[in-house]
């Protein structure tokens, strides 16, 4: 599903003008700001695709590692969109972490 569009006649480039500002920002926002992880208090689980190729494993684990209490959940099947891609992982890892919060 997720690469279907790129089979069609000038999708590629069509990503790629969509792609370069998006990685080139200089804007800060509050997901790119480091001092607010340690600030969160609510329980958390980083829930990252194993084969993601978009932001890689280790940002997430290094995200993971700036929030108190947080649980780290890799799925090896999934890559940037782990609900999609690896439904049923997701479903369990995040079900577990709900279950061990009870």
């Amino acid at each position: 599903m997720l690469q279907a569009p790129l089979v069609i006649d000038g999708t590629t480039d069509r990503v790629g003008e969509w792609l370069l500002p998006f990685v080139t920002t200089s804007e800060s926002t509050m997901a790119n700001d480091r001092s607010r992880y340690p600030k969160l208090t609510v329980p958390t689980l980083v829930l990252w695709g194993a084969r993601d190729t978009v932001t890689p494993v280790d940002q997430g684990r290094d995200i993971v590692s700036l929030i108190p209490g947080a649980a780290w959940a890799e799925l090896p099947r999934a890559g940037h969109i782990p609900a999609i891609e690896d439904p049923s992982g997701f479903d369990a890892a995040l079900l577990q972490f709900l279950k061990e919060r009870r």
